[in-house]
């Protein structure tokens, strides 16, 4: 979704402002309580695996588990708050959406087919109530992570940092160009779903007509033609998540694997402990992981997007 949809998609709606900054805080605590596993078996491993202090190792583990149980009702809440005001906004869009379409003149009808109408208020609606149920939490989410294990790496140690996000820049460049051909597919899809459905409303409305006529073969052969362009559009959707995900994960089982090579020789010298390897790589986890998730999850954002514009173009009538 771009920025001034996203921005004038908060407009539209501004009495969720409140829930949905209150659901953000939730998420951040969540976050930061994820931070903080990493960390405590940092310790575990450097002042209790290898210097035999069991109690101290039993300590680390109890607040490590303490800290699962915290983080468990604390995800919970967050996901519930995201999830109500995913679906509060939807429903209020609805409403707006209907509102406005029955208050505009008869000529807006007549020049605009019911199929596609329906499409924005069923198709375009579902894509906006599946992004509010399953995408909203989880990019949230994501995003929070990644700046809170960026922090932490950080924190863990500057110049392992520094080496594990040299290849961010490629990926920045394979990520923009993933989101200018999604873009125009996204957008893509959306207006051949309308099209299908005009086509069959059209189609089913006017069946009496069209056997009179015996034009049922014209009729078929317009469905197929819109429908294969739909299958195209999102047969290129596919093509660019196969190419796209791939590589991420390449990008990040090299960053790793540069990051072990270097920390080896780091141990070796002495200026580098066991346990702050595996936070790192626990960290480093943390960030990638959810920019998997998030691209796994960028087909609904997008989807959500272009529905969102569809919507706009009704509401600026």
């Amino acid at each position: 979704m771009t920025d001034n949809v996203f921005l004038r998609s908060i407009r539209l709606v501004p009495e969720i402002r409140r829930p949905f900054l209150w659901s953000s805080l939730i998420a951040m605590a969540g976050s930061a309580l994820r931070m903080v596993g990493p960390q405590l078996i940092s310790r575990g491993i450097d002042e209790g695996v290898l210097k035999s202090n069991y109690p101290y190792l039993l300590e680390q583990s109890f607040y490590y588990f303490i800290t699962l149980v915290l983080l468990y009702f604390v995800a919970s809440k967050a996901l519930l708050a995201i999830g109500l005001v995913g679906e509060s906004y939807v429903k209020s869009i609805r409403e707006k959406l209907f509102r406005h379409l029955s208050s505009l003149d008869i000529n807006y009808f007549e020049k605009n087919k019911t199929g596609v109408l329906v499409a924005r208020m069923t198709s375009d609606m579902q894509s906006l109530n599946e992004f509010a149920r399953e995408g909203a939490s989880s990019v949230i989410t994501a995003l929070l992570t990644i700046f809170g294990a960026t922090i932490a790496v950080f924190l863990v140690d500057v110049q392992l940092a520094i080496l594990s996000f040299l290849i961010l820049p490629l990926l920045g460049i394979a990520t923009k160009i993933f989101r200018n051909h999604a873009d125009k597919t996204y957008w893509s899809i959306r207006e051949w779903i309308g099209q299908v459905l005009s086509s069959l409303q059209e189609g089913i409305s006017g069946v009496r007509i069209i056997q009179a006529y015996s034009d049922e073969k014209t009729q078929f052969d317009r469905f197929k033609n819109v429908n294969d362009q739909h299958f195209k559009a999102n047969m290129q959707s596919a093509k660019n998540i196969a190419i796209y995900f791939p590589f991420l994960e390449i990008t990040r089982v090299t960053s790793i694997a540069v990051v072990i090579w270097f920390a080896s020789i780091r141990i070796n010298e002495g200026s580098l402990s066991v346990g702050e390897l595996v936070a790192l790589l626990f960290y480093l986890n943390y960030f990638f992981d959810p920019l998997i998730q998030l691209s796994f999850n960028y087909d609904l954002l997008r989807s959500a997007g272009s529905s969102m514009k569809k919507v706009f173009s009704i509401l600026d009538e």
